[in-house]
């Protein structure tokens, strides 16, 4: 027997055309001998299979662009009711537009992915003079980072060999001039690293907890945890909270042993953060290294231009400048000073 739509041999008991997808009606289904006589025009003419069209269009608009995916599905369901009543120019425009459609679904649902995952990853940011650009920090940080062994340089949150003999520092009145100092003036108030929370508190500083931090704000015995310090203007600055004992604390009663101040975190008005030798955020190249010396790092990114001085006796004592690489200006400044067992107390 003959498909009534398409002319295609169906096998006895079969469903729908295996060639054009028609449903079949066998008691309607004509012998070959009967079949009316195909238009000259389009004598030869391989039928359309509509309905696979039809389901490519819906998995398009489930699965990629909606929008383009319901035109698709518009074209698509034409082709078949085209081809039955005989516009097989019809059927053939329509499934031509029915695959623009699906390969635009594609196209887009591609670029969308692609540009989803980068963001979601980092590796885009928005300048609204350059547009849509690679993070400059994100390289620079990527060539500076090394896979450091377990329980090197603190990650894993250990204190390496200084628990139980980190003291609070003798707080200095003066700033003074000597990276190695590890004093800090925050408004008025000199604090010598490492110091308790008390002091910072008093400089006008306490613990940003609408932040969130780890462990809900509690230190582990040996350990130590980055959290934010804020004023009451909005200002803040990031501190390394250190726990010497062998139980968990409060960051409130923990040392601070590091402070970090970036020129984002600090508005036109309110605290003045001030490193020995009088340094200050937007500071050149040269009057640090003025003040301190030859660093004994040196780092030069496209974006990025980082100095450090590192205490040869301390390993967790060092000061880190980090400068735009063309302005050649201070962006961000660190004082890390976690101490040892000979240091006075207060």
């Amino acid at each position: 027997m003959k498909c009534n739509f398409c002319r295609e041999e169906i096998a006895e008991g079969a469903k729908v055309c295996p060639l054009c997808g028609s449903p079949t009606d066998h008691e309607d289904m004509q012998p070959e001998e009967d079949m009316p006589e195909q238009d000259p025009q389009f004598s030869g003419q391989t039928p359309i299979n509509g309905t696979l069209y039809l389901v490519l269009s819906v998995l398009a608009a489930l699965l990629c662009c909606l929008p383009f995916g319901i035109i698709g599905i518009v074209f698509s369901s034409r082709i078949n009711s085209q081809q039955k009543n005989g516009d097989y120019e019809g059927a053939r425009t329509s499934a031509r537009m029915a695959k623009v459609f699906l390969a635009l679904s594609l196209v887009l649902a591609l670029v969308i992915g692609i540009a989803v995952s980068c963001a979601a990853d980092g590796f885009l940011t928005f300048d609204g003079e350059k547009g849509w650009s690679a993070s400059d920090i994100l390289e620079d940080s990527e060539e500076l980072q090394t896979a450091p062994e377990d329980g090197e340089d603190g990650v894993d949150g250990d204190l390496d060999g200084l628990v139980g003999g980190v003291k609070p520092a003798k707080q200095e009145s003066e700033l003074g001039d000597n990276w190695d100092l590890y004093t800090v003036q925050i408004n008025e108030r000199v604090v010598t690293l490492p110091c308790e929370y008390k002091d910072l508190e008093a400089a006008g500083l306490t613990v940003d907890e609408s932040l969130g931090m780890d462990n809900d704000g509690m230190v582990p015995g040996g350990g130590y945890l980055i959290g934010y310090l804020v004023d009451a203007g909005g200002n803040s600055l990031t501190a390394e909270f250190i726990n010497p004992d062998d139980k968990a604390k409060k960051v409130q009663e923990c040392l601070v042993g590091g402070i970090t101040v970036g020129e984002y975190d600090l508005k036109e008005e309110g605290l003045k953060v001030t490193f020995p030798g009088g340094i200050r955020i937007g500071d050149t190249k040269e009057k640090i290294a003025g003040k301190y010396g030859e660093p004994e790092e040196t780092y030069e990114g496209d974006n990025l231009h980082i100095f450090t001085w590192n205490d040869a006796e301390m390993y967790f004592s060092t000061v880190e400048a980090d400068f735009d690489s063309e302005t050649g200006k201070l962006v961000q400044m660190s004082i890390k000073n976690y101490g040892n067992e000979n240091m006075d107390e207060n």
